[in-house]
């Protein structure tokens, strides 16, 4: 058996610190998101991660703390869930406006179906009897 932990844990991304080359730790940090989507998008890799007590998810969790891999995990995040990764800043005004779901967006556009847009974007669909082809899709 592969162990595969040494992904999700910032020891193996911090390996690339100690390198005066800046292209080789942006290399080592991008191979390790690329195989954390990997294994996060598929059943073996989850349920591998999944084993120990969780130690590796928590290990993924505690690499949030160390400032330079806030965003390749966070990228890694958005991409698993697949949403829409918003402007990356350090000011606290600009992300909650960014995550303000009734804030002005160029979608919403009088003479382009500015209320349809609006609409799914305030209320999103929840009918019981129709299938949402979006979400099978995605599946």
């Amino acid at each position: 058996a592969i162990n595969l932990h040494c992904l999700t844990g910032s020891v193996y991304m911090d390996r690339a610190l100690n390198s005066k080359d800046m292209n080789n730790m942006d290399s080592t940090v991008r191979w390790c998101t690329m195989a954390m989507t990997c294994l996060l998008k598929s059943w073996a890799g989850i349920l591998h991660l999944c084993q120990g007590h969780l130690s590796a998810i928590s290990a993924i969790v505690d690499s949030l703390y160390v400032s330079h891999l806030q965003k390749p995990i966070l990228e890694v995040l958005f991409k698993l869930f697949d949403f829409k990764q918003p402007e990356w800043t350090d000011e606290i005004s600009v992300a909650l406006e960014a995550a303000n779901p009734s804030r002005w967006q160029d979608s919403f556009r009088i003479a382009d179906g500015f209320v349809a847009a609006e609409i799914q974007v305030l209320f999103p669909h929840i009918a019981k009897s129709r299938l949402d082809q979006n979400e099978g899709y995605l599946c």
